[in-house]
């Protein structure tokens, strides 16, 4: 059975979370389910453009924001135990 998991995301984001940010700008974070752990394979993506990449084997991404008044959406597929 899949479902989406809730991603808590902790430094600098939380998913879904408007972000104001300045043309070119880097977002680094980290990742982590309801059990603190990293999350590997996560999807980090600019609302409403094709900017995005994917989480490290610890949860790390870095983004670089295209434009201004950006928001960051974090999703993850995946199968419940």
């Amino acid at each position: 059975m899949k479902k989406i998991i809730i991603i808590n995301l902790i430094c600098l984001l939380f998913c879904s979370i408007s972000m104001i940010a300045q043309n070119n700008t880097r977002v680094t974070g980290v990742v982590v389910d309801e059990e603190n752990l990293p999350v590997f394979g996560a999807s980090v993506e600019e609302k409403g453009t094709s900017n995005g990449v994917a989480t490290n084997a610890k949860g790390e991404f870095t983004l670089t924001l295209t434009g201004t008044g950006n928001t960051i959406t974090i999703s993850y597929l995946g199968y419940s135990h």
